[in-house]
């Protein structure tokens, strides 16, 4: 879990962080560890017991690492941040998780689309550009 002295703002920024150099990966990338950071985020206090499984496991635990280190400012390459992302996702299986859950929809996605029925073309596309005009305005 992610050292609680840091405060809500310092970690949703290296969410973000951690969101904007995913961009240049599949797609898929950056839909699992927003997935996987959403979960990182939620203090283990209040989280939902179907979630506590997954957030103790080790690839939360390896997302939790690079994003704290990035909420404490910490010099953080894209590169390495890719790598942990790619580690924290193949640790937690979260891509399987998702992909067995009909019912996990994805914000903006058409009405009825879901991880499991996503074609597979979308999850092999990096972002598009207006997803990184987006990122591009969030600070370092």
């Amino acid at each position: 879990m992610l050292d609680t002295s840091l405060t809500s703002s310092a970690k949703q920024s290296a969410l973000l962080r951690i969101l904007k150099a995913t961009t240049t990966l599949p797609a898929r990338v950056t839909f699992y560890a927003s997935a996987l950071g959403a979960i990182a985020l939620i203090p283990a206090a209040t989280m939902p017991p179907a979630l506590a499984a997954l957030a103790g496991g080790v690839g939360i635990n390896a997302l939790s690492s690079i994003l704290e280190r990035v909420a404490k400012g910490e010099t953080v390459t894209d590169e390495e941040i890719q790598r942990q992302v790619q580690a924290a996702i193949a640790d937690s299986d979260i891509a399987n998780l998702l992909r067995t859950s009909s019912s996990v929809p994805s914000p903006g996605w058409p009405a009825g689309m879901t991880c499991s029925n996503m074609p597979s073309t979308a999850a092999n596309t990096p972002l598009s550009s207006a997803w990184l005009n987006k990122l591009s305005t969030i600070p370092p």
